[in-house]
């Protein structure tokens, strides 16, 4: 089992997509499945950050961290097979996101 800290930057994107009821909710039981232990379909993609995988529409990506029992969400994107995902590097990173569980 797991817990789920969003960012404030990530529940306030969540929020806003309610105009989107069906993504919004895909995406939500997707946090809601691994607040019960099952991450599902996850890769990592450098340095201790990993991204929740959902294939539907163009495809998503929900990133986070971990530290122990916890998953810290980033941020999700739509996923456009032309752009690759950018992320921030982690020494640009939040204190808390840094550090070691």
């Amino acid at each position: 089992m797991y817990t789920i800290k969003p960012l404030p930057e990530f529940s306030a994107w969540l929020s806003g997509l309610f105009k989107d009821g069906m993504t919004h909710r895909r995406l939500a039981t997707r946090l809601r499945k691994a607040t019960l232990g099952n991450l599902g379909d996850v890769k990592p993609v450098g340095e201790g950050v990993f991204e929740m995988r959902e294939h539907f529409g163009s495809g998503w990506r929900m990133s986070y961290v971990q530290r122990g029992a916890v998953l810290i969400v980033m941020l999700a994107v739509a996923i456009n097979p032309r752009s690759p995902l950018i992320l921030p590097k982690p020494s640009s990173w939040p204190q808390p996101l840094r550090s070691e569980p």
